[in-house]
């Protein structure tokens, strides 16, 4: 499929969508609203999906708003009763973040979109959503996560969309062109190498080069339920001078299964959906009233149905 194909799912991760331009403004809310929506019209326009879903993650206070009565942080609840210091370092919402949130929910819903809620992370409502689909109902992703490479397969890519990256779609056909690994050797990588964005430790002296050298060594990957001797068979047959790192990797194999249980995506996580209620009029009306006439116009003149009358070059 080219990325110039409709994508029946597009599937966002609406905490990026929303901190990115509250990140770059230098922490002002005024323009936040406008540029996260200007980006979903963007990707609908491009990509012309049937459907559109919103990601969101129990977090504080929005937490709550969906429902679940808990005053701590509630998305990082069950990783950090494996590691009290997974995502340590990372600031909570700003309350007048949520407070936008809360408004822009049902925003989103008047312009078609589908707001679904994970009790545990943003990222845990994407892998949920691409279970639950069919080969047979192409779907895209979009967010900046690394993690999230691990659920691309036939009908599911992804655009990372960060400074300097290459927008186009990474899909099942072109992921080891553009990352040098398939989908699953990307949950074995993970584990091994940590992630520290995440404050996720890996196994000790597994940097990213050394994790790359094993799995190309051990091309199936290393998995918990991975027997040391088959994994130090492969890598014998392929590069002797790895067997040493195969080996280490298994001398520590705790720290390594704790990694893998922060790092992988949890697709049986509860969710909380709202559906949309189609009303782009009353969409366009709470920009406009907000100073985002631009947006404004631009709901106020299209729609999912211009998509099938008009012809565009792209």
């Amino acid at each position: 499929m080219s990325d110039l194909d409709r994508y029946r799912m597009l599937i966002l991760d609406a905490p990026f969508c929303l901190r990115r331009p509250f990140e770059a403004s230098g922490q002002k809310i005024d323009n936040c609203a406008g540029a996260a929506v200007g980006t979903i019209l963007d990707l609908q326009e491009r990509y012309q999906p049937e459907q559109t879903f919103c990601c969101w993650e129990a977090s504080g206070s929005i937490g709550r708003a969906w429902g679940w009565d808990q005053e701590d942080d509630r998305s990082l609840l069950g990783r950090r009763e494996i590691d009290a210091g997974y995502k340590a370092q990372r600031n909570p919402w700003p309350e007048d973040l949520v407070r936008l949130v809360d408004e822009l929910m049902p925003v989103l819903g008047q312009i078609g979109v589908t707001n679904v809620c994970s009790e545990d992370e943003a990222d845990d409502a994407i892998a949920a959503l691409v279970k639950s689909g069919s080969p047979d109902v192409p779907a895209l992703i979009w967010s900046a996560d690394h993690d999230l490479l691990q659920l691309i397969r036939p009908g599911v890519s992804l655009v990372r969309d960060y400074a300097g990256s290459d927008k186009t779609p990474i899909t099942s056909e072109n992921i080891v062109e553009r990352t040098g690994m398939t989908a699953a050797q990307w949950s074995s990588y993970l584990a091994l190498r940590g992630d520290p964005g995440d404050g996720v430790v890996g196994v000790p002296r597994i940097g990213d080069q050394r994790a790359r050298a094993i799995l190309a060594a051990v091309p199936d990957g290393i998995t918990p339920d991975s027997s040391r001797e088959a994994c130090l068979r492969a890598a014998a047959e392929r590069d002797a001078s790895i067997v040493k790192w195969v080996s280490w990797v298994f001398d520590h194999w705790e720290q390594f299964l704790t990694a893998w249980s922060l790092t992988q995506l949890r697709p049986d996580s509860p969710l909380r959906v709202t559906p949309p209620q189609p009303d782009r009029e009353a969409a366009a009306a709470w920009f406009s009233v907000r100073g985002h006439a631009f947006i404004a116009r631009r709901l106020a003149s299209s729609g999912p149905d211009a998509w099938d009358d008009e012809e565009e070059e792209w």
